[in-house]
């Protein structure tokens, strides 16, 4: 029907370029804000990183091990809640919107090394999600149960590291 009988089908020589990206905003902290849930440090990349990855197998420290062994190191770029901390990595850049008004863009800076796990595969495989296994059900979990949240989040040992950014995502074709 309806796609037939308004659009002009044609064949492109080469096939079409095009890629889509959503741009997450966070609330953050310039500090660490348990009393806002800013509680997740964004972490710039480590400089020991490649030399650590070059002599352990290509790998760096798992996202369970990160927290301790950066933490205090002045790495942290900014501080937001976990869940949606987790959620940019996955995106690979977003934008943080500072509790004192001011703005910020982060895009993906590096990674672990480690293999990437989905918090739906992980959530569907401990029996925490029963419809559709969206964001959306994944995200009210987390909000119901604020204090199991890293049995998921630990789950996936791949971790994304962040460095400042002049705009938001970009991808293969440069804008």
């Amino acid at each position: 029907g309806l796609f037939l009988e308004k659009f002009r089908w044609v064949s492109i020589p080469g096939g079409i370029k095009y890629s889509s990206y959503y741009e997450p905003r966070l609330r953050a902290s310039h500090e660490r804000r348990p009393e806002k849930g800013l509680t997740e440090p964004l972490y710039r990349v480590p400089p020991d990183m490649a030399a650590y990855k070059a002599s352990h197998g290509g790998k760096y420290y798992s996202r369970r091990q990160i927290e301790g062994v950066l933490a205090g190191r002045g790495l942290e770029m900014a501080w937001a809640d976990p869940v949606d901390v987790f959620f940019l990595q996955i995106q690979g850049s977003g934008k943080l919107l500072f509790d004192d008004g001011t703005e910020a863009y982060v895009n993906y800076a590096g990674q672990n090394g480690h293999k990437y796990k989905s918090s739906g595969r992980i959530m569907t495989e401990k029996g925490r999600l029963l419809k559709r296994g969206d964001i959306f059900e994944q995200r009210q979990w987390f909000k119901d149960h604020p204090d199991r949240v890293n049995e998921i989040l630990f789950e996936n040992p791949s971790y994304v590291f962040f460095k400042w950014g002049l705009r938001g995502a970009t991808g293969a074709m440069g804008y």
